[in-house]
C-alpha cells in the first residue's frame, strides 16, 4: 500500500510530464503554422509561375503568328 507521500511523489511526476507535454504541443503548434505559411506561399508562387508561363506562351505564338503574317504576305 501506497502512502501519502509516495502517492504525492506520483502525483507530482505525473503532473511534471503533463507539463512537458503542453510545452511539446505549443511547439508542435508553432512549427505547424510556420508549415502552414510556407505552403500557403508555395502556393502563391506556383500560380504566379502558371500565370507567367500561360503569358509567355501567348506572346510567343502571337510573335510566330506575325513572323508568318510578315513571310505570307
Amino acid at each position: 500500500m501506497q502512502t501519502n507521500d509516495d502517492l504525492s511523489r506520483s502525483i507530482g511526476r505525473l503532473e511534471g510530464r503533463l507539463d512537458a507535454q503542453d510545452r511539446l504541443l505549443v511547439e508542435i503548434r508553432s512549427e505547424m503554422h510556420t508549415v502552414s505559411e510556407y505552403i500557403n506561399r508555395a502556393k502563391g508562387s506556383w500560380q504566379l509561375l502558371m500565370v507567367l508561363g500561360g503569358m509567355a506562351s501567348a506572346f510567343g505564338a502571337a510573335i510566330a503568328e506575325l513572323i508568318h503574317w510578315i513571310k505570307g504576305a
